[in-house]
């Protein structure tokens, strides 16, 4: 046998003992927990982008109308003004411009609430 020159390491493989064994049953069970784990957790992620996403893909639909035509559509206060044009009906008013929106039949309950 020739002098040693230096000590090096190999990957080898090694018989495991029984205690060893079992040690790595242990592993195996918590890696699959750890995994099942992270792919619950990727599956609520993916969701949470994807929710942006289309929240973000909607707003841009939106921005994009908006300045094709010049309009966009918004909540506005607005009269409702009862028996106008004539009796059992109702007009709807815009506040802001004075703009009458649209005229429709009244319910039985607004004309009950009306006095009329």
């Amino acid at each position: 046998m020739g002098v040693i020159g230096k000590v090096i390491a190999l990957n080898l493989p090694c018989m495991l003992t029984e205690m060893e064994l079992q040690s790595r049953s242990m592993m195996l069970a918590e890696t699959v927990i750890q995994k099942d784990v992270v792919a619950r957790d990727k599956k609520h992620a993916m969701k949470e982008f994807k929710d942006q996403l289309t929240g973000l893909d909607d707003r841009q639909r939106q921005l994009v109308d908006a300045m094709k035509t010049g309009i966009e559509r918004r909540m506005v206060s607005c009269h409702v003004l009862f028996h106008v044009p004539q009796e059992g009906t109702k007009r709807i008013v815009r506040i802001d411009t004075g703009e009458m929106v649209k005229e429709k039949a009244m319910t039985a309950a607004e004309i009950a609430g009306s006095g009329g």
